[in-house]
């Protein structure tokens, strides 16, 4: 009896987290559909201005997605195929540069871009914004792919190749079964851009998600945000709904316990060409864009003069990024563990899901409209406290699908032993699940951690007078131009999550080797 009510506490206390981060961030889209029901005239002129507005956001952000997606896939699959099947040398450095550049910081690119392209070339345009986003994320393709390509089952070749050349084996095999690689990169690609308006704010590009913070800046009132946000939420909503369910039933399929590498592709003399082309593929931004930011700090010494003056932004950005990345994780364990073995999966997933296809900014206009009062909840709004909140509101959904593949690795009879020698769900994660969750613990809070410290819209939205956060300082200036303090900042960010990254790379080392 003790036990079951145990579990009942752990299960309950999960929920009400949960719950509690999809309040934090649904409030605005139900505080809108209120507004919307009650049927006043001004909340249906704001719907009928917004929905006049879509046709352009649309185009916009149909400009800004397809270049990201195109750009960011084909940098990834032609990297990730070189790296995995052909005899290019350094494949472990190439790992650890692409995942270096997955982990720097989004409100990094528009410094180093801005350093060699003036702002007047590139300010209003949807296709150089696109661009951006795609090279941003080029590094994380080449992950996502690079993991689809080592899981491609190498038996199959071996055996194709008794019939049929390298090139054959390449096109009909290799590529056939890694394709759910490409699929789920452009997705995740997707999906990170149409909810991002960092890059389009500091290029002045209207996109769904920028407009969304341009409202609220404007008019103040939660109903107008989200109204500008319905369509792109509906889309995203769709591909990860559809992606999820062809993972499911068919991507699954194409996973296999062999895996290895099978050179395909040799270059002989070729073969230092073909590693630089990787090496642009895996991290194209700093490694052009370096020398001309370099070039912005003036001085060893202005350079050291400016880092002292950032101290206090970086330090507050580490410890609100760890807060977060903190308490994320800890609830993330337990929800995908009930997510996967109860049946409150049918609750937990469609929540995490529809977290996952809101805009950003969203979130944050729901945690001011839901906390800006008078008493406690007023307190905490004017904290820097309300940062790590946000954020956790914003990555817990995606931490709960970091610690699925955890969760579905432990072995069902484990699980059955725990159960006949009495133990309960609290019992058998703490004795079952939690030791063999570690490393996917670790990984996970890192990479929550990289993304609250590059996270820039609930930031701006969020933190309180008095306490500046490098993500804002940055989003402040960046209209101006890149001048010495940002560049400072800039280069200072990319040192900071080389730590990150190299953990990361440990942690991981493995499947990047």
């Amino acid at each position: 009896m003790l036990t079951a009510t145990r579990d009942k506490a752990l299960l309950g206390a999960h929920l009400a987290f949960l719950l509690l981060a999809a309040s934090a961030a649904l409030y605005a889209l139900a505080s809108a559909g209120a507004e919307l029901l009650s049927g006043r005239e001004q909340v249906l002129a704001e719907l009928s201005r917004a929905a006049a507005r879509w046709p352009t956001l649309l185009h916009n952000t149909a400009i800004v997605c397809a270049a990201a997606v195109a750009i960011s896939t084909s940098f990834g699959g032609i990297a990730a195929l070189l790296m995995t099947r052909s005899d290019v040398p350094g494949r472990s450095l190439l790992s650890g540069a692409a995942l270096l550049g997955a982990c720097l910081p989004l409100w990094t690119v528009p410094v180093f871009a801005l350093s060699l392209i003036s702002m007047p070339v590139i300010a209003g345009s949807a296709l150089a914004c696109g661009v951006l986003y795609g090279l941003a994320f080029a590094p994380l393709s080449v992950l996502i792919q690079r993991a689809a390509l080592g899981r491609a089952g190498s038996i199959y070749e071996e055996q194709a190749l008794l019939d049929a050349g390298p090139l054959k084996v390449l096109r009909t095999v290799t590529l056939w079964r890694a394709g759910f690689g490409a699929i789920a990169a452009g997705v995740i690609v997707l999906v990170l851009v149409a909810r991002n308006a960092s890059l389009a704010d500091a290029l002045v590009v209207r996109t769904f998600a920028e407009e969304v913070y341009t409202q609220f800046a404007l008019r103040r009132t939660a109903h107008a945000a989200v109204f500008a946000s319905l369509p792109v939420m509906g889309v995203l909503l769709a591909a990860l709904a559809v992606g999820g369910c062809w993972y499911r039933h068919r991507g699954a399929a194409f996973e296999v316990a062999e895996a290895g590498r099978r050179v395909l592709l040799r270059f002989g003399r070729l073969r230092g060409p073909a590693a630089l082309i990787c090496l642009l593929g895996v991290c194209p931004l700093p490694l052009f864009l370096l020398v001309p930011l370099l070039r912005k700090t003036e001085s060893p010494a202005a350079f050291v003069a400016t880092a002292l003056k950032l101290a206090g932004e970086l330090q507050l950005s580490v410890l609100l990024s760890a807060v977060a990345a903190s308490v994320t994780v800890a609830a993330a364990a337990g929800l995908a563990w009930f997510a996967l073995r109860t049946r409150w999966g049918r609750l937990i997933l469609p929540i995490a899901l529809l977290l996952l296809s809101m805009p950003i900014a969203v979130t944050g206009v729901s945690l001011i409209e839901l906390l800006n009062r008078p008493g406690i909840a007023g307190d905490v709004l004017d904290s820097p406290l309300i940062v790590s909140i946000g954020h956790v509101a914003l990555f817990l959904p995606l931490a709960i699908l970091l610690f699925a593949p955890a969760a579905q690795r432990v072995p069902r009879e484990l699980e059955y032993a725990a159960r006949v020698d009495g133990c309960g769900e609290l019992a058998t994660m703490r004795h079952v699940y939690w030791p063999l969750s570690v490393r996917d613990g670790l990984a996970t809070w890192l990479i929550v951690f990289v993304l609250s410290f590059g996270e820039v819209e609930c930031a701006v939205l969020l933190s309180p007078p008095g306490w500046t956060l490098a993500s804002v300082r940055t989003a402040t200036l960046i209209h101006s131009g890149v001048n010495q303090y940002l560049a400072v900042l800039a280069l200072l960010a990319v040192a900071l999550t080389i730590v990150p990254a190299a953990a990361l790379y440990w942690l991981l080392r493995r499947g990047l080797d």
